[in-house]
């Protein structure tokens, strides 16, 4: 079962290597995480620079970076950002069913559910490698700007990264299933687009402040 494992994920690296879309995208979403969420500081500076205070305070005292706190503020920054990795998703699907490639797999005597569990193993590795980012990206940033009391403080609540993971895989595992009942990839785009910037928001929001 584990080399079947390693030959699907081969055979996913394969139709991926030499795809422009997947590069671009990837690299556009590492830049953006990493520039974003360690960035925060730097925009509290340019606001003290303009004088801007928080009822008497410098913007820059307030602890965004300091741990533990510093796992939830950049996961609340990155969440914004999956939906460039739903679209790796969507693109990459959406090419393999335009170009037949899925049935040439089939042919080849790749079966539907091996199809099926490398696209799922795909969206594992985007998820973990997205995740892995955003840890590493919060670990340097909370060295830098933080004040850990201890190395205990560091990786205290650091499970949301874990959430975070969790997060991604439920939203890419979303963009594939539009992908193969719509089998439109731009009206899957401007589907996704919608519910990150409208639906996920309002929903998030309800569920938060609960019924009156």
């Amino acid at each position: 079962y584990y080399n079947n494992m390693i030959r699907l994920i081969q055979i996913e690296w394969y139709k991926l290597r030499h795809y422009r879309p997947f590069w671009f995208l990837t690299g556009m979403y590492a830049l953006l995480a990493t520039v974003l969420c360690s960035g925060l500081m730097l925009f509290m500076e340019f606001l003290k620079s303009k004088g801007a205070d928080f009822r008497g305070f410098s913007p820059t005292m307030i602890p965004l970076y300091d741990f533990p706190d510093i796992w939830k503020n950049i996961i609340f920054i990155a969440s914004n950002l999956k939906v460039i990795l739903a679209f790796i998703v969507v693109l990459s699907i959406y090419n393999e069913i335009n170009n037949r490639i899925v049935r040439q797999n089939i042919i080849d005597g790749l079966s539907k559910k091996e199809w099926l569990l490398s696209k799922l193993l795909f969206i594992g590795a985007i998820s973990g490698s997205a995740a892995l980012l955003l840890f590493l990206t919060g670990l340097v940033v909370g060295f830098i700007y933080g004040h850990p009391d201890s190395y205990a403080s560091v990786f205290q609540d650091s499970e949301f990264i874990l959430v975070y993971f969790l997060d991604v895989f439920t939203f890419l595992t979303f963009a594939m299933m539009l992908t193969l009942l719509i089998r439109r990839g731009g009206l899957v785009i401007v589907g996704l687009l919608m519910y990150a910037m409208m639906f996920e928001p309002i929903l998030s929001l309800i569920l938060y402040t609960g019924p009156d």
